[in-house]
């Protein structure tokens, strides 16, 4: 049950990185985009 609770808590931390870049290039995105915005 440990070896599954630490694989979980990496798969969490995985995806966090991986929502936080994606919000990070929407964000690029959106501010090289005007229309975007609108």
């Amino acid at each position: 049950m440990l070896v599954f609770s630490k694989y979980l808590e990496k798969l969490f931390f995985i995806c966090y990185i991986f929502i936080l870049i994606n919000y990070c290039i929407l964000e690029s995105l959106s501010e090289n985009n005007p229309v975007v915005a609108e």
